[in-house]
């Protein structure tokens, strides 16, 4: 399932939801409107969640300014670094990427 793609998360503007490569930065935008009460995009601006800019290719539960969750410590140790499969699947069920996060 290739349903999001997260330039934002890359570094620009805004998310998207993958139409293509490109993706939809307005579909993104929308999709967006979920998360942004917890995460930022502006590196190092964690607020109830991490920063969530440059998360492809970062290290699950590996920033050092943020404390993790039992659970999101765990996923880090199985899946090396986020990709677009694992946020995919994260996005869609966290509870079964991440079983006990809350």
């Amino acid at each position: 399932m290739r349903a999001l793609a997260l330039p934002v998360l890359l570094g620009a503007a805004a998310c998207a939801v993958a139409a293509g490569p490109e993706g939809d930065p307005a579909r993104g935008e929308r999709a967006f409107a979920k998360c942004y009460a917890c995460h930022d995009l502006a590196p190092g601006k964690n607020v109830a969640g991490p920063s969530l800019a440059g998360i492809v290719g970062a290290p699950v539960a590996g920033r050092p300014d943020f404390e993790y969750s039992r659970a999101l410590i765990a996923l880090g140790k199985k899946e090396a670094r986020w990709n677009e499969a694992l946020l995919d699947a994260f996005l869609a069920d966290p509870e079964a990427v991440a079983p006990g996060r809350a």
